[in-house]
């Protein structure tokens, strides 16, 4: 996947996606696409001047493409789909969003300085 994302993301349902699909993604070190990542995409850093960046991606794209098919990075890719269908399933989402909401929909007692709560 070719991703030459200018945007600093909190999350990247892009890559998420893609990389729970098995695809080899070349993406720029930028906001938290990194972390989203988890060090299985072809990551390149970023570059503000838009023609550089789109320069600097061309370049890591291409030599993604070339080597898409070594065994070393097929097996990577079988290995980066387990991960994020692990880790990014939705059952697993969708719990701990639920945990989430009820969290901050519950009633909290607040202790106050006197001793009591309120």
């Amino acid at each position: 996947m070719a991703y030459p994302s200018i945007y600093e993301e909190t999350s990247c349902i892009t890559l998420i996606e893609a990389s729970s699909a098995g695809c080899l993604c070349v993406v720029p070190n930028l906001g938290a696409i990194p972390e989203t990542g988890a060090n299985f995409p072809w990551m390149y850093g970023y570059e503000q001047d838009k023609d550089k960046h789109a320069q600097v991606h061309g370049h890591i794209l291409a030599r993604a493409i070339e080597h898409f098919w070594d065994e070393d990075i097929q097996n990577l890719l079988k290995i980066q789909r387990s991960y994020f269908d692990m880790f990014y399933n939705w059952s697993l989402r969708s719990g701990q969003w639920q945990q989430f909401l009820h969290a901050i929909k519950a009633p909290k007692e607040i202790k106050l300085k006197d001793g009591t709560t309120s």
